[in-house]
């Protein structure tokens, strides 16, 4: 019989909540929410910044439960534990966005427009970069975008423009401001690693890029939809 669900002796002991604190911590400084959509999904988001800041990233199952991203190490160091085990990393680029969905918190209270990572993966990082090109930039641009099957990015795959947003002035300074990207996204420490104190299971999946080069051509003059904005708020 297997006694996996408890831990016996001082030393076992500490070594579990030092693993707990560890995963607590790097929860609390780095858990920022992604955006997500589920086959079949669409939602109004606002982009916050257009640069796109991209990285290799790890999801690393913890205590049963995936979700968990790490950068991955091998383009800083050279070495990364997840890819010697052959695990690959997903290619990924970040930009920050304004969520429009409306949900409801533990103590009651409901959110709606919520600042937010939006993980651009696949065939969607062409596709905002053509949008950013074609638009003169994605600050400020609002889009309705919706994941039709399983086999899309789980950000979405189509992106249909509404208009701009002035974000400072409807919804505050401060959701104006992308997320520090090289803090809240840094690779985990040699410590964090060390006190995590398992071997992780990784998953990464390459999501091949579909040649588009002429899926959105020219500088598009920026048409607003009032009606279709007007629910933003």
């Amino acid at each position: 019989m297997s006694n996996s669900w408890f831990k016996k002796g001082p030393e076992a002991g500490m070594k579990e909540k030092e693993k707990n604190d560890t995963i607590a911590k790097m929860k609390k400084e780095k858990s920022i929410p992604r955006f997500r959509l589920k086959a079949g999904e669409s939602a109004k988001v606002i982009f916050v910044d257009d640069e796109g800041f991209y990285i290799y990233e790890h999801n690393i199952e913890m205590n049963g439960y995936w979700g968990n991203y790490f950068t991955c190490t091998k383009e800083m160091s050279g070495e990364c534990y997840n890819c010697e085990q052959g695990k690959k990393p997903t290619f990924t680029g970040y930009y920050t966005i304004i969520d429009n969905r409306q949900f409801t918190r533990k103590d009651g209270t409901i959110s709606k427009n919520n600042k937010i990572l939006f993980p651009a993966k696949g065939t969607a990082i062409k596709i905002l970069d053509d949008l950013r090109k074609k638009n003169g930039g994605l600050v400020g641009l609002a889009f309705e975008i919706k994941r039709y099957t399983a086999e899309d990015p789980n950000c979405g795959i189509n992106f249909t423009l509404l208009g701009k947003v002035d974000i400072a002035s409807k919804l505050g300074k401060e959701n104006a401001v992308p997320f520090p990207y090289e803090k809240v996204l840094a690779p985990p420490t040699d410590k964090e690693l060390e006190g995590l104190g398992f071997v992780p299971k990784t998953v990464g999946r390459n999501i091949p890029e579909v040649a588009g080069d002429d899926l959105l051509t020219d500088v598009a003059v920026i048409v607003t939809d009032e009606e279709a904005l007007s629910d933003l708020f």
